[in-house]
């Protein structure tokens, strides 16, 4: 439960800069819808998470965290705010929604057809080209990913982002002993990110990539993966997310009136990714030839596509 205190000062908060909104869309005659969902995506209106996390873990409540990883996982995937790198973005997204059972998500930010990630942190597309390897069991992609995902693992980068890389090529290979070694040291050094303390509580991406075996290893298989012993992993919460494999996908805060529009965002379906090359030769002569191809999530194009998701939903 919400505490009281704190949530009449959240949705006070929350409903002063609602009102604000509707002011401005009149005064600019903008459609509304597309002025709240950037301003989440801006962090404008948001989750509160930390707070929210710790009633959680202090109820032992598994479906309200659930919730809660679901509604925040939403807020994530609202797009409006400029990346400059392509669906390897979605890379800790798409692990927290596979953590929640939202696996909708994953076809829609990682569409088969938008091929394997060429544009971004390193980290996060060899992590999204691997996830999107063992999700669609394309071995064209397996081709691409293995030898960098092999070199990655054994240079001298970050030590989490390593283990996190181990992890899913032992899953490619069907290899449950150094998986499981794999996942006790992604709980184990998340310690050591750099992470807003509230986040160090509960490692949700070990939770995700757990739930990932469980998606692409046979049952007994799966079965041989030891569950970490970690304090910022819940094994209660695991384990019910194994018995609650299809959960249902609520959120753990509904929005009052008259803010009922945030609710109807989260809830729709997440917009398909599209990637697109913004340099042409003559808006930006002076990009270098590789700047001027690289693909970049396209956030204009699907905040369009989002708000007409929303519209008709």
């Amino acid at each position: 439960m919400i505490l009281s205190t704190d949530l009449d000062d959240y949705i006070k908060c929350c409903k002063k800069y609602f009102e604000n909104l509707r002011r401005e869309a009149n005064a600019q005659t903008e459609n509304f819808t597309r002025i709240v969902v950037k301003s989440l995506a801006y962090g404008l209106i948001k989750p509160e998470y930390g707070k929210w996390l710790n009633q959680c873990l202090e109820e032992q409540n598994w479906q309200a965290l659930n919730n809660l990883v679901f509604q925040t996982t939403r807020h994530s995937f609202i797009p409006g705010f400029p990346v400059g790198c392509d669906h390897s973005f979605y890379l800790t997204g798409c692990l927290n929604a596979l953590a929640c059972g939202d696996r909708s998500i994953i076809e829609r930010a990682l569409p088969y057809e938008l091929d394997l990630s060429q544009n971004g942190n390193l980290f996060d597309m060899i992590g999204v080209n691997l996830l999107m390897t063992l999700w669609y069991k394309d071995e064209t992609f397996s081709d691409q990913t293995l030898p960098t995902a092999r070199k990655f693992i054994l240079s001298k980068k970050n030590h989490w982002e390593r283990a996190v890389i181990s992890y899913m090529v032992s899953l490619y290979y069907g290899e449950v002993s150094s998986a499981g070694i794999a996942l006790q040291k992604i709980c184990e050094l998340y310690k050591l990110q750099n992470k807003d303390k509230f986040r160090k509580q509960l490692c949700i991406e070990a939770h995700g990539l757990y739930c990932l075996a469980r998606y692409v290893l046979t049952p007994e298989q799966f079965q041989k993966i030891p569950l970490p012993v970690c304090d910022n992993f819940s094994p209660d919460y695991a384990l019910w997310r194994l018995r609650h494999f299809q959960p249902e996908l609520n959120l753990y805060f509904e929005y009052p009136s008259p803010m009922e529009l945030i609710n109807k965002i989260y809830l729709s379906p997440i917009v398909k990714s599209i990637n697109s090359q913004f340099y042409p030769e003559q808006c930006y002569p002076y990009f270098s030839t590789y700047e001027k191809l690289e693909w970049i999530l396209d956030n204009d194009s699907m905040m369009e596509d989002f708000v007409e998701i929303i519209n008709k939903s």
